[in-house]
């Protein structure tokens, strides 16, 4: 027969904040930057996202420095051996990210590309904090540049 007692505390555990287990390969700050980022994902709408859309779409963004930062990236998850913990950042990308692929079928096909370009940066985006330790800064920032507030010189020439 099973007895009631008291349950036992697990003493300290609950007070330290800690990051998800899926990003337990990655340096602790870089994993709860990440972890915080993924839940701003999941509050942008969907107009921000067809904004960073576009921005995936311009010259700079597609360019072949771009091209190569995302070869470093992997580069790096290979040496590091984080191919798991990749597919599960890559997994967390698309569980928030959720609402915005829900929201595709219902936009014109132009709309639906720049969901689609925008979602793929959002992965490599949050493959580039991940793995932030191991990046030099120019491809960890050029990962991100989709993702980064507009700049005041561009808001200016805008207004």
């Amino acid at each position: 027969m099973l007895r009631h007692g008291r349950s036992k505390s697990i003493p300290g555990r609950a007070a330290v904040s800690q990051t998800l287990w899926a990003l337990n390969g990655l340096p602790e700050d870089g994993a709860r930057d990440l972890e915080q980022w993924l839940d701003t994902l999941r509050e942008l709408p969907l107009e921000e996202w067809i904004h960073i859309g576009e921005r995936c779409a311009s010259h700079e963004h597609a360019s072949l420095a771009a091209m190569r930062a995302c070869a470093r990236l992997e580069r790096a998850i290979a040496e590091h051996e984080l191919d798991v913990t990749g597919w599960l950042v890559r997994d967390l990308v698309e569980t928030a990210t959720y609402h915005v692929r829900r929201e595709m079928s219902h936009q014109p096909r132009r709309v639906r590309h720049q969901l689609v370009a925008a979602r793929r940066a959002a992965e490599w985006a949050a493959l580039a904090m991940a793995c932030g330790a191991w990046l030099q800064p120019e491809d960890h920032n050029l990962l991100r540049a989709p993702f980064a507030p507009p700049s005041r010189a561009r808001d200016s020439a805008t207004a």
